[in-house]
């Protein structure tokens, strides 16, 4: 799930976006924690979204299960 590459990337559904930045896998955790809103692929159990390799902001070569990181505020 490329934000920077939507074309090419894996879409997902949520019931809200972020209302801050997240930078990290841990801010994806933490998202989800707090809003029951998961920002990996759904097959990825949050548990374990921290031991996912953060994307980075790759325009290209970034379709992992979790979010490219930085995810922006919408």
């Amino acid at each position: 799930m490329n934000y920077y590459n939507l074309k090419e990337s894996y879409s997902i559904c949520v019931k809200e976006c972020p209302q801050r930045e997240l930078r990290t896998v841990d801010d994806l955790y933490d998202y989800y924690e707090t809003n029951d809103t998961k920002l990996c692929n759904y097959n990825i159990d949050p548990q374990d979204y921290t031991k996912q390799t953060p994307c980075g902001l790759s325009f290209t070569k970034c379709f992992g299960p979790c979010a490219a990181l930085p995810v922006p505020v919408e």
